[in-house]
């Protein structure tokens, strides 16, 4: 990334034009258009979300103040009623279907990253995004309150979402199977919202393990105890099996109920668990990682526009959604890429203010990014920056 053009525009350059026109037509887009492009579209949403315009009359109109820039941007003119009528009628299944095709393509980033176990760790949680009934009538989950739910499963090798369904607010998270579509060898974390007995056999049968917490009115029978480690906070390890009569017929297998009190808060945690090798501390490691799904969600709406939304139809919000976790993703191949120390909601704030700057991006950051041990002085990493390295 370099030369004189705008950070915008080395962002959007991270967007392979081939990749995005194989998505265009994969989500059922039109091949041709004769004013406002889907490329021109797409950009405008990600100088939307990058510089936090919260109404599309704001959108377009500081947009329209940089039209001197568009032919860098590789996007035409742009105007209130046709980014309306786009962001309603595009399918937002191009954006949807361009993000699964940038994290295939940007994946081997993150390959290993902050990974302590072998096995590969997702955490599968949700966030609901409230709106309001009068303008979002098609979201109504209650009598007076409407809202979508984001249904995440989060990969910690570079935490990143691997899989993301959106649905109304009233459809329950233990619904959303396709959270579990994962290879043998796993180890997924989960909260009280995802328990189902059917569920933990399934996973037991594909070769998945799992952690979550048990709930308290669960009936169980204790099959064997096992030695308890409680100057590390575990004051009980037992293997159990159900004993309730719909729980026995869904759940046959044995699990692992490990009783945890942690030191710092006196809380008492009870886990459930398939996995029969890691110590019991480390189990309760495993579930402590999940809070990284909930950083997740705060980060993405205390920095990105999905809180209030440029159009009030389905695709419309759909279709900003999903340019924020591409935006999100983006965002997440700099800092691992290039070491920077600043989180993705940190870098996102960075850049807000100048996403029209004429500036390296690697150089705007490079407060940011660490000198390498094998570079003597700054000098070298000022040059290793203008190269691109």
């Amino acid at each position: 990334m370099y030369g004189k053009i705008t950070i915008l525009r080395q962002i959007t350059q991270m967007i392979s034009r081939y990749d995005f026109g194989r998505a265009v037509l994969a989500g059922k887009g039109r091949h041709f258009t004769v004013s406002y492009n889907y490329w021109s579209h797409l950009v405008a949403m990600i100088f939307g979300q990058l510089s936090e315009q919260e109404s599309l009359r704001d959108l377009v109109f500081n947009l329209s103040r940089q039209a001197h820039r568009f032919y860098h941007l590789v996007m035409r003119k742009i105007c209130r009623s046709t980014f309306a009528d786009a962001n309603n009628h595009r399918p937002s299944e191009i954006y949807e279907r361009l993000f699964y095709t940038l994290l295939d393509r940007y994946a081997v980033n993150f390959e290993g990253k902050n990974r302590k176990l072998k096995n590969k760790l997702y955490s599968v949680d949700s966030t609901v995004i409230d709106l309001c009934l009068s303008l979002f009538g098609w979201a109504k989950f209650r009598t007076t309150k409407a809202g979508i739910k984001l249904h995440t499963r989060l990969d910690h090798d570079g935490y990143i979402p691997s899989f993301v369904a959106i649905t109304n607010a009233r459809v329950h998270d233990s619904q959303v199977k396709q959270m579990f579509n994962l290879p043998a060898g796993s180890l997924v974390t989960f909260d009280k919202g995802y328990n189902d007995y059917g569920l933990f056999n399934l996973l037991n049968d594909r070769g998945i393990i799992f952690v979550t917490r048990q709930k308290s009115n669960a009936r169980y029978k204790v099959i064997r105890r096992q030695k308890a480690n409680r100057k590390r906070g575990i004051t009980s390890d037992h293997i159990i099996a159900f004993s309730g009569y719909y729980a026995k017929k869904k759940c046959s297998i044995r699990l692992r109920m490990i009783k945890y009190i942690d030191n710092k808060t006196g809380q008492i945690y009870v886990f459930l668990t398939n996995d029969f090798k890691h110590a019991a501390t480390t189990i309760a490691a495993i579930y402590k990682q999940r809070w990284q799904i909930e950083l997740f969600f705060k980060a993405l709406k205390q920095n990105l526009v999905i809180k209030t939304f440029w159009g009030t139809s389905k695709n419309a919000v759909h279709s900003q959604i999903w340019v924020a976790l591409i935006i999100y993703l983006l965002m997440s191949v700099l800092k691992y890429k290039y070491k920077i120390s600043a989180s993705v909601g940190k870098l996102i704030q960075r850049i807000r203010s100048f996403v029209f700057e004429i500036d390296d991006i690697l150089r705007f950051l490079k407060d940011l990014i660490p000198i390498p041990p094998d570079l003597k002085n700054t000098t070298q990493f000022d040059l290793c920056l203008k190269a691109g390295q």
